[in-house]
C-alpha cells in the first residue's frame, strides 16, 4: 500500500496513532510531503524515526527549509536576522531545543537528510499518476505569477488556491495549507479539488486541526 501524510510538526502522538491505524509494514510505502519540524514537543525525534524507515519518503517543506537557513546557516550572511525572524513567527524554539541536544554527529546525519530532501516527487499508483508537492509544484516556477522569485522558496512557500490549473495527467497531492481554506468543515478533513487534493488538515494549530494520511490504493482516509 501506498500512503500519503504531511504536515506532522512535532506531533508524535498523532504520528503514532496514524501508523497505528494504517499498520504501515515494511512492503508499504509513506511519503511525507514536509513539516515534520516546529511547533508541536518532538519534532527532532520524529525526524530521527523517519530518516531509520526504509519504507518512508519525505519532501522538503518550508519549515525544514527555515531550518536548514537559520539552524545550520544556509541563508545569504546579509539576510541572517530575517531568516531567523521569519523562523521564530512560524514555531522554531521546540526545533531548535531539540536539535541543541543532539551529538555534532546526530546534528550532521540530520543536516545531510535534510538538505538532500527533494521538493516534490512524481509516482504511480493503480494506474494514475500522483505528484507530490509540500506547497507547490516545482514545474510552475516561473508560469504562475508569484512573489517568490527562488524556486525552492516558490516551492515550498507558495500556496495552492481552488482556482489554480495544475500540470495535466496528474494528480497533485499536497500539504502546507490547511484544507479548512478550501471548505467549512470542523474538524478539517482531506479536500479534493480540481485535479488536486489537500492533505494538510491543520494538525499544526492545535484546536480542531489533525493530522491526516490517505491510502492512494483505496483512498480511504485515516485521521488523528
Amino acid at each position: 500500500m501506498v500512503y500519503v501524510m504531511s504536515d506532522i510538526h512535532g506531533n508524535e502522538e498523532k504520528f503514532d496513532n496514524l501508523l497505528m491505524q494504517i499498520d504501515l509494514k515494511e512492503s508499504d510505502t509513506l511519503y511525507i510531503l514536509g513539516d515534520i519540524v516546529d511547533r508541536g514537543p518532538r519534532p527532532i525525534e520524529i525526524l530521527k524515526r523517519v530518516m531509520q524507515m526504509d519504507n518512508v519518503k519525505m519532501l522538503l517543506g518550508n519549515h525544514e527549509h527555515m531550518m536548514l537557513q537559520s539552524y545550520f546557516l544556509q541563508c545569504k550572511p546579509e539576510e541572517k536576522t530575517l531568516c531567523a525572524e521569519r523562523w521564530k513567527r512560524n514555531g522554531c524554539e521546540v526545533t531548535i531545543d531539540g536539535l541543541n541536544r543532539q551529538t555534532m554527529a546526530d546534528k550532521k546525519r540530520i543536516y545531510e537528510y535534510v538538505k538532500n530532501l527533494p521538493l516534490n516527487l512524481e509516482i504511480e499508483v493503480e494506474g494514475k499518476r500522483y505528484l507530490l508537492v509540500h506547497g507547490f509544484p516545482e514545474e510552475l516556477f516561473g508560469v504562475r505569477e508569484s512573489r517568490f522569485t527562488d524556486k525552492t522558496f516558490f516551492t515550498v512557500w507558495e500556496r495552492i488556491t481552488k482556482d489554480d490549473v495544475m500540470p495535466e495527467g496528474k494528480t497533485v497531492i499536497f500539504g502546507h495549507t490547511s484544507t479548512d481554506n478550501y471548505q467549512e468543515c470542523t474538524p478539517p478533513k482531506i479536500w479534493y479539488g480540481n485535479n488536486m487534493i489537500g492533505i494538510d488538515c491543520g494538525g499544526g494549530y492545535g484546536g480542531s486541526g489533525r493530522i491526516s494520511c490517505l491510502c492512494l490504493n483505496t483512498m480511504q482516509e485515516f485521521y488523528a
